[in-house]
This record gives C-alpha cells, sequence and structure tokens, in this order.
C-alpha cells in the first residue's frame, strides 16, 4: 500500500472508533463503560494526534513527496469531535428526542459509506481494480491490532470483558472520517478504496472476535444463552444491578402488600365473628 492508499490507511488507522464501537460492545456484553471512556479519550486526543501521527509516520517511511493539507485535516477532525460533544450535550438535555438523533445519525453515515462505494466501485483505479497486496495490506492492521490489543490487555491483567473491549475499541475505526478526505482528494476512486474495505473487514473481523468471545466466556453474558437472547438482553453489571435492587423492592413490596392483606383479612373475620355474636346475643334476649 502506497501514495495516496497509504496515506487514507494511516488516517484510517489513527481515527478514533466513534459510537458504533460501543453499539458492538453493547449487543455483545463487553465493558461497554470501559468502551465509552476509551471513545471520549481518543476523540478528544485525535485532533492533535492524528495529525502528528501522520507527519511521524509519513516521513518515518520516506514519504515525504506526498502532500498531506493538515490544516483542512485538523478542521475535519475538529468538526467530528464537535459533533459528538454537541450529540453527548444535547441527547443529555433532550433524552426524548435520541431516537432521533440516533436515526438521522445512522443515516448520515451509511449515505456517506454508499456514496464511498459508488465513487470506488465503478472506477478503474476503483477497489475492485486493486492487487491481492491491497487488500492485504489494508487487512493487516485491523486484525493485527485487534490481536495484539486482546493480548496485551489480558497480560496487563484487565478483566475478560474488558480485553474484549479494548480489541474492539483498537480494531474499529470510524472510517467515515478517512472517506470524507478521501472523496475530496484528487483521486477520489483510488483514496476511498481504503476505508471501503476497511469497513467491510472490520465488521467481518469484529463479528467473528464477538461471538467467539461470547462463546468462550469472555463477555458478561451467558454461554449457554440463544444468539438472539445474548444480543437483545442488557447483561452489563449496572444494569443487572439495578434490575435485581429492582426487583427485589418489588417482592418486598409485594410481602408488604400479603401482609397488610392477611391483617384485613384477619381483621374482616374478626368483625363478622364479633357481628354474628352480636345478633345471637340480641336474638337470646328478645326471646
Amino acid at each position: 500500500v502506497v501514495g495516496i492508499e497509504a496515506v487514507l490507511l494511516m488516517l484510517t488507522t489513527s481515527s478514533p472508533g466513534g459510537s458504533y464501537s460501543n453499539w458492538w460492545c453493547f449487543i455483545f456484553n463487553a465493558d461497554l463503560a470501559l468502551s465509552v471512556a476509551m471513545t471520549t479519550v481518543s476523540s478528544i486526543a485525535s485532533v492533535f494526534m492524528l495529525p502528528l501521527n501522520l507527519a511521524i509516520y509519513l516521513n518515518a517511511t520516506g514519504a515525504e513527496g506526498i502532500d498531506v493539507a493538515y490544516g483542512p485535516l485538523t478542521i475535519a477532525v475538529a468538526v467530528v469531535v464537535t459533533g459528538i460533544a454537541s450529540g453527548m450535550l444535547v441527547s443529555h438535555h433532550l433524552p426524548s428526542k435520541r431516537h432521533v438523533f440516533h436515526t438521522s445519525a445512522n443515516v448520515a453515515g451509511l449515505s456517506l459509506i454508499a456514496l464511498g462505494m459508488a465513487s470506488t466501485s465503478g472506477s478503474r483505479d476503483g477497489l475492485f481494480n486493486q492487487p491481492w497486496t491491497f487488500f492485504a495490506g489494508v487487512a493487516a492492521p485491523c486484525v493485527l491490532g485487534l490481536v495484539a490489543s486482546f493480548t496485551l490487555s489480558r497480560l496487563t491483567g484487565l478483566s475478560k470483558p474488558q480485553c474484549v473491549s479494548v480489541g474492539i475499541e483498537t480494531c474499529y475505526q470510524n472510517t467515515a472520517l478517512a472517506l470524507s478526505v478521501a472523496l475530496a482528494s484528487p483521486a477520489p476512486a483510488r483514496a476511498a478504496a481504503v476505508p471501503v474495505f476497511y469497513q467491510a473487514v472490520q465488521v467481518v473481523v469484529l463479528a467473528i472476535f464477538s461471538i467467539t468471545s461470547w462463546k468462550t466466556g469472555w463477555t458478561y453474558a451467558p454461554s449457554n444463552i440463544s444468539l438472539w437472547r445474548m444480543i437483545v438482553t442488557n447483561y452489563q453489571p449496572f444494569f443487572v444491578a439495578e434490575t435485581e435492587m429492582v426487583t427485589k423492592e418489588l417482592e418486598k413490596t409485594r410481602a408488604e402488600i400479603k401482609a397488610a392483606e392477611q391483617i384485613i383479612s384477619t381483621s374482616t373475620r374478626k368483625n363478622n365473628s364479633l357481628a354474628t355474636a352480636s345478633g345471637s346475643g340480641g336474638s337470646g334476649s328478645g326471646g
């Protein structure tokens, strides 16, 4: 992978994960809190680190001849981070509208991916006319990054669900940022091929990794349940703790209601007995 493709690959792999990495951790019940924390930190740091990484790696690989407009690139990253921060702020103050924001963001993201696919698939220099070395080179950071981060996180003593989250966060990149830069480059078909193919690779790799982690007991979800139940059920510790607390409160309330019903029932029976005894005594006196 050389030239503009190398620049876009470095841009893709240096981008923050974005909210979809949190979605993967939530769906497959990895450590969601760690995932959100990593996404927040990487999104803020990317404003400064992404251009710096490009400068370091391009210089280290002898690619000084490749002209990178760092000013517009920094602005593009800042816009992404600002969008994430604004979305979190608005979502916090307008919780009833979260589904609207979420749907709008999904439509925008999918539209950008579709635009990138259309741009690179119909060109002679596009995705489907690249040599095998291109596909191997673009896929390598995704696979090797996942294996390395997962292994290192386990060696440092993180829990199994946390290791899965670290692997997902390292592997998953916000390809929309690289794709937006690629579409504005002088060779959009060649450039867009990198984030489009990386997007496909990370989806396949993360699906295999996440399902394998779940079935081998590395997530919060039980490994002996069905795939559908695992996906639709939230097994995050904080949610389970809240659920258990609510369940205990409900059981306590039911016990109190049952005790109150027994007291009322006992009181009713006593009143009925007294009324019967009073009625019998009155009839005897009348005779």
